[in-house]
């Protein structure tokens, strides 16, 4: 059965996708702006992509159980899942050096910022992406500093 034509829940549903795109886009493209001026492989475009694309399975997941019945809560597994692949991608092993690792985790983190505002927590995923640019560039620091004397 599918759902009735009704411009006003289009229109709500409309904005309710937008808010979703804006605060998806700005919370990615914190952290892909960072990897992109430090010259790393998934930059903004990923992450923001990254970010959009788990927040419109995660926001329609919730809105076609809402409507159908099921568990939204299976589609944020698969993307788990899915993104971790995405991420393995992204780490290289030359000779005994291991590259990469720090890009899979932001794209891992980005993924559960996007499931965090597909599911309507739209500050708080701006304000998770905001506190790993912090944790990026004070431990970028502090392993400069004291680390890798």
């Amino acid at each position: 059965m599918l759902p009735e034509f009704d411009i006003v829940s289009d229109i709500e549903l409309f904005m309710k996708v937008f808010w979703v795109l804006i605060c998806a886009t700005i919370a990615g493209g914190i952290l892909g702006i960072e990897r992109e001026l430090a010259r790393r492989p998934a930059g903004l475009k990923t992450l923001v992509f990254v970010t959009v694309g788990s927040s419109l399975f995660s926001f329609f997941s919730f809105e076609l159980a809402g409507f159908f019945g099921g568990d939204p809560m299976r589609v944020a597994s698969n993307i788990a899942t899915g993104i971790g692949f995405l991420g393995a991608g992204a780490i290289v092993k030359r000779g005994d050096v291991i590259e990469g690792l720090t890009t899979a985790s932001i794209i891992w983190v980005c993924g559960a910022i996007g499931l965090a505002v597909g599911a309507g927590f739209y500050i708080s995923g701006i304000l998770i992406a905001l506190g790993g640019l912090v944790f990026l560039l004070s431990l970028e620091f502090i392993e400069r500093r004291f680390i890798r004397k």
